[in-house]
């Protein structure tokens, strides 16, 4: 952990435990790199989301055909065969969604404290770690999100405590999404293996069906939230950065240089360990112009 950037962080008079006892990196990370990837995660759930909703009802046909008339076996065999085809890839695309999702969401709340929000109620690593405990991941991601909306607001004071208070509608309503496909997604699992006859595929692909609609608004209602979350939380820091010295952290040296980025020339902020511009790494540019707190 001896790296220059890096700094134990007290603050006196707060009393968090998450606060007082971590070491952290005191420079805002922007998000625009891992947004930028989540966002195509989730615009490619949109697609697969609507293939798979087509696919579906043609699945549906196909049953309902055996169920009056019958079909032949290479129809019947070619139905199969596409929705596991797209059960592969849907599975594929949520481990990749999972990984950068969970990276975004550990980046955005770990932003919290380097920007001068005190008093977190759980440490960072329960920006990982909540998404699977069973039952804590009912709630306590959701929880994190608020708090992340909440603290990434540009009006608050630079240093203040976790403030409370409502958060837009859209991620109350993609968290309800995301919690009705959880429950069809169990009662899919359960049913999977009864489903034997023509009428029982025919109600089990349904719920299918039920689930890909879900995973549809899901994937919609998420790109706002990680979007508007983004955006939020990269005001605050532009706000701070053009704040009096005196308002700002401690944590810091406070400084009007620019540190210019070496990959694409862009002047930063020194509160920034990446570039706001191509996401570049500013640490050996911050040592080498001297701009770190030792």
């Amino acid at each position: 952990m001896a790296r220059g950037a890096v700094h134990r962080t007290l603050d006196r008079g707060v009393g968090s435990p998450w606060t007082d006892s971590i070491l952290v990196d005191e420079r805002f990370r922007p998000l625009s790199l891992l947004t930028t990837l989540v966002i195509v995660a989730l615009l490619g759930w949109v697609v697969l989301a609507i293939v798979a909703i087509h696919v579906d009802q043609s699945y549906i046909d196909v049953i309902h055909r055996a169920l009056t008339r019958g079909v032949s076996y290479t129809e019947a065999h070619s139905a199969n065969k596409r929705q596991g085809n797209l059960g592969l890839a849907e599975c594929a695309w949520f481990v990749a969604t999972a990984v950068v999702f969970i990276a975004w969401f550990h980046r955005a709340y770990t932003n919290l404290a380097r920007l001068g929000i005190t008093q977190l109620r759980w440490s960072t690593g329960w920006a990982v770690g909540a998404w699977f405990v069973p039952f804590l991941n009912v709630a306590r991601p959701k929880s994190i999100a608020n708090d992340i909306w909440r603290g990434s607001n540009p009006d608050l004071p630079a240093t203040c405590a976790l403030p409370t208070g409502r958060v837009p509608w859209f991620h109350t309503a993609w968290w309800a999404v995301l919690l009705a496909g959880g429950i069809v997604g169990r009662i899919l699992l359960q049913r999977a293996d009864h489903a034997n006859t023509p009428a029982d595929l025919d109600s089990y692909a349904s719920i299918v069906q039920l689930n890909d609609v879900l995973i549809l608004v899901a994937a919609v209602l998420g790109t706002a939230v990680v979007q508007q979350t983004a955006n939020r939380q990269e005001s605050r820091a532009h706000a701070l950065a053009g704040s009096p010295p005196a308002a700002r952290r401690p944590t810091y040296e406070p400084t009007d240089k620019r540190i210019e980025c070496r990959s694409c020339g862009f002047p930063n902020s020194p509160i920034f360990a990446e570039c706001s511009q191509c996401g570049s790494s500013l640490r050996a540019t911050h040592l080498s112009a001297g701009a770190l707190d030792r």
